[in-house]
């Protein structure tokens, strides 16, 4: 009485037997406090800590058993009522490693294993919490497991996809996040919030690793290739909104109008509404470092960055797509486009750019679009990608060439009413 089960029935398709009657409904999950998107303060936009997130693959051991993997809802299975789990945030594709001390939460079989919420950033905890069960330790693995299921779903023969992550969180400095073969993530202070709770940090730390591990080498500028991978995620142009407290960032003299993390990869959200190129934003603004055109590479990574921006959101809408079509279509072209991506995403010797090269990553999203093995005809998405690269001088080709025109082998589909 009171309860709500999933009655599942299993019958023999030959002869009509039932051979199995049960109540399939999984009572058990694996839960706690996360920040969607920002650790901002703007709840209406995803800025704050949300109750009961689903913690995906999350490990959990029955009894002092073996460690076991909940479900990508956060779903376990036990065998005796009543008997202790436990779950460390150590998992089968992402182990934490909070500097406040370690992950250990109990609950009983049959029972929610609820991480709840915590009162404060960096190492507050609730009471009767274990000393790692922080915001930063909940929202990167919530996060980080994530961006690792959607990229197995686009790259299901990627060994490092299916191997651990360590994510190092609360690390003992401000206002910064690396990758070096593990994610790190800093503490609340010095005028920036603690990266380990900022969905736009975690994905884009992890892109590196992406970059590093999608079989060719990094790509160049590899910080276009981490803000990419970031803004797939929360389809904001902002990315890591709310890494400052206070302020806008710079954007190389090209200032932010209202993004309060750390890049904007929408040139119409910054002062000049000019999209960045070679020959004027790098070669105006950037300083001199290791990217295609010799500049800073965060600097640099504008370019290459906004030309995937300007795919979704300007030019596969330009030719009829929806917004959500438009979003996965770019996603799609992107991610099967780093498999052995590696080298310099574009051409240039200043003031001179273009993205004609076999590395250049409006070649490799044409190889990607192709559906007839002919690039010389076009492919189903070719005018838009070329409008998109050539606003930022990194296309190859004209916009009249064939090869840049929109043509597919695929009937066309009438949108379901």
């Amino acid at each position: 009485p009171g309860e709500a089960p999933t009655w599942v029935g299993e019958v023999d398709a030959h002869t009509g037997e039932i051979v199995a009657f049960f109540d399939d409904t999984r009572y058990e999950r694996i839960a706690g406090g996360v920040f969607p998107i920002s650790n901002d303060g703007d709840c209406a936009n995803d800025g704050c800590e949300v109750a009961g997130y689903p913690l995906p693959f999350a490990d959990y051991r029955e009894a002092g058993g073996p460690a076991q993997t909940a479900t990508t809802g956060g779903l376990y299975t036990c065998a005796t009522r009543g008997a202790g789990i436990e779950s460390r945030l150590d998992s089968q594709f992402v182990r934490v490693s909070d500097t406040c001390g370690a992950v250990a939460e109990q609950t009983l079989c049959d029972s929610e294993l609820d991480l709840g919420t915590s009162p404060d950033t960096n190492c507050q905890v609730e009471p009767g919490s274990s000393a790692g069960n922080t915001r930063a330790s909940r929202t990167s693995f919530y996060h980080l497991n994530r961006i690792k299921e959607k990229a197995r779903a686009w790259l299901p023969s990627n060994a490092w996809l299916q191997g651990v992550l360590v994510d190092n969180v609360n690390v003992n400095n401000t206002c910064n996040a690396f990758w070096n073969g593990s994610v790190n993530f800093f503490r609340d202070g010095g005028g920036c919030r603690n990266t380990g709770e900022n969905q736009g940090v975690i994905v884009h730390e992890w892109g590196h690793g992406m970059d590093a591990n999608d079989g060719g080498g990094f790509d160049n500028p590899s910080e276009a290739y981490a803000d990419i991978v970031a803004f797939f995620e929360s389809r904001e142009s902002c990315i890591g909104r709310g890494f400052f407290k206070s302020g806008t960032c710079s954007g190389y003299g090209d200032t932010c109008l209202e993004c309060t993390g750390i890049r904007d990869m929408d040139w119409d959200k910054r002062q000049s509404h000019t999209p960045a190129t070679p020959s004027g934003f790098l070669q105006n603004n950037c300083p001199g470092g290791g990217g295609p055109c010799g500049k800073e590479v965060h600097c640099e990574g504008y370019v290459s960055g906004e030309a995937l921006w300007d795919l979704a959101n300007r030019d596969l809408p330009a030719m009829g797509l929806d917004g959500a079509t438009s979003w996965q279509v770019a996603e799609r072209l992107w991610y099967l486009s780093r498999a052995g991506s590696g080298g310099n995403a574009y051409n240039c010797a200043l003031p001179s750019s273009d993205g004609c090269g076999t590395t250049s990553w409006f070649h490799k999203l044409r190889l990607v679009d192709d559906d007839d093995g002919d690039l010389s005809n076009g492919t189903p998405h070719a005018g838009a990608i070329f409008a998109a690269f050539d606003r930022h001088d990194i296309a190859c080709g004209s916009a009249s060439a064939p090869e840049n025109q929109n043509r597919s082998s695929c009937p066309t589909l009438a949108a379901p009413v």
